[in-house]
């Protein structure tokens, strides 16, 4: 285990609540298991303890207990608290509500009481149908099928009739949320090259639109596909040239959609609302209508405002849209300054719904103050940050967040010229990617390049060194877009800043802040 690197062990037990550390002791006293004494001393030291390096904790076991399977141990401690997380929140959350009445109904199967089994799996398909989970509706139904099929009583014919017809319209609504998502998908990962080929993007956009099987809104159709198909609408239309024009036939969809029964539930509305009039903005962005955008913002707040707090995951992500593209808005302004203000006068706000936001968003807030501190050549401060950000109790502290941070502070002592910092730094990072190296491939071009700087005894063999990096990292396009923007907004502007590209002070913030409009 390395210094100061958390590892799943430490994060899950400083991520629990006091009810869940509560909830955990009653659970663990009724443990009957010959590990109990020593896994409940180890939960209690880590939850006590301000380090995360385990190296102590290790060697006081090896010497307590004796004690040579640590990473057992400590599987197993990982293993009880799951198990016990799992039971304390079994009646929050509905996929598990419906896992637990299913295996009471296979348990009953298995045993011949197929009345009783049945009784228990209407009651998970009900669950299932309530809240459209066509997943576990589809294994209700083949249950029930299952049990008419052994009993051969229970059912009649005209049930079974029904249930077929039903288990093949289950089977079209998911193909039609499937065939939305994926177009969804199609067309957003081509805004991140939408400045690249604009027509193709349009001609895709319209391509889309000409030939989208509509849903029914006239009925109680399904929410879950409408709202898909609305969501593409929105993207699709993002893509269009005439902006203005787009968002008002997409506010006039939403007024509609606000009228039908069908998509009032769960504050659907509000979620096509905050897709429309974030693409909109982005879009604004995109045509330097920045007086235009600043105005929409204002709406984007409104509808923060208007929001239940009931709705966590919206209300969070719609606070998010409207932190990081007012963010977005001083720095295409050239205001870098008032971005950090922002940032920090929004922060306890931000603080609040951290824990619901999309994992982008955590990242990226981190990383962009990283950058607004490094491109005003406040290095001393980002790397305070940095140090800070890392030290923090509450702070999300998933492993690419630390790695991004990491990079970021490679990169700010590369800038220094600090070559003698450089190699434990980078071998640092390399051993903290641990087994991620495969996916994290820009990184470890970033590290392999910079080892071999350490070494340069003249910027001619520097320069070839970046430049080979570059050519590297061009040819290495990673799918996974939490990992590809650490090469495309850092690494590689970076680069060729170092290669005298004089403009990275001044765009890098501005072409990072603009790297994911129109993500959802």
């Amino acid at each position: 285990m390395l210094k100061d690197t958390p590892s799943d062990l430490y994060l899950l037990i400083k991520s629990m609540s006091r009810n869940e550390k509560g909830y955990f002791q009653k659970y663990f006293n009724h443990d009957t298991n010959n590990n109990k004494k020593k896994y409940v001393e180890l939960y209690e030291i880590i939850e006590n303890s301000k380090s995360t390096d385990e190296r102590q904790i290790q060697k006081y076991f090896r010497e307590k207990y004796n004690e040579r399977n640590f990473s057992s141990l400590k599987r197993y401690l990982f293993n009880t608290l799951l198990d016990a997380l799992s039971n304390f929140h079994n009646n929050k959350f509905v996929d598990a509500q419906i896992h637990k009445i299913i295996d009471h109904s296979q348990v009953l199967f298995s045993r011949g009481f197929y009345k009783r089994a049945k009784k228990e799996i209407l009651k998970a398909s009900e669950i299932s149908e309530r809240y459209e989970l066509y997943y576990y509706l589809l294994i209700t139904i083949d249950f029930l099928i299952r049990l008419e099929v052994q009993s051969q009583k229970l059912l009649s014919k005209d049930e079974v009739k029904r249930l077929l017809l039903k288990r093949k319209n289950i089977l079209g609504k998911i193909q039609d949320i499937e065939y939305y998502n994926y177009l969804s998908r199609s067309i957003s990962s081509s805004f991140a090259n939408n400045e690249l080929n604009r027509e193709h993007l349009k001609g895709k956009a319209e391509a889309i639109l000409k030939k989208l099987p509509k849903p029914s809104l006239e009925k109680e159709d399904s929410v879950t596909v409408s709202f898909e198909y609305f969501k593409l609408i929105f993207v699709c239309q993002s893509a269009l040239d005439n902006d203005d024009e787009a968002f008002a036939a997409n506010k006039q969809k939403i007024e509609t959609v606000k009228r039908k029964p069908i998509l009032l539930k769960i504050a659907n509305w509000q979620r096509l609302y905050y897709i429309a009039l974030n693409n909109y903005i982005a879009e604004l962005f995109y045509r330097k209508k920045l007086n235009k955008a600043e105005s929409s913002l204002k709406d984007l707040n409104n509808l923060y405002r208007q929001t239940s707090e009931a709705n966590t995951k919206l209300i969070a992500n719609i606070f998010a849209a409207y932190y990081t593209l007012n963010i977005e808005l001083f720095i295409k302004k050239g205001m870098q300054n008032e971005a950090i203000s922002f940032i920090e006068s929004e922060q306890k706000i931000f603080d609040k719904h951290q824990p619901n936001f999309i994992h982008f968003h955590k990242t990226r807030v981190p990383t962009i103050m990283v950058l607004l501190y490094f491109t005003l050549g406040k290095h001393d401060t980002a790397l305070n940050f940095i140090n800070e950000v890392l030290s923090q109790k509450k702070v999300e502290t998933r492993l690419l967040i630390i790695i991004m941070l990491r990079v970021m502070e490679v990169i700010i002592h590369v800038d220094l010229e600090n070559k003698l910092l450089l190699p434990s730094l980078l071998l640092s990072l390399k051993r903290l990617m641990g087994k991620n190296e495969q996916k994290l491939v820009s990184v470890n071009i970033m590290i392999d390049g910079f080892l071999k700087y350490t070494n340069c005894k003249n910027s001619s063999d520097e320069k070839s060194i970046f430049e080979n990096m570059l050519q590297l990292l061009a040819s290495d396009k990673i799918l996974d877009i939490e990992t590809n923007f650490i090469d495309d907004i850092v690494i590689i502007p970076f680069l060729k800043y170092k290669l005298n590209d004089s403009h990275f002070r001044k765009e890098v913030i501005a072409y990072f802040a603009s790297s994911q409009n129109h993500s959802f």
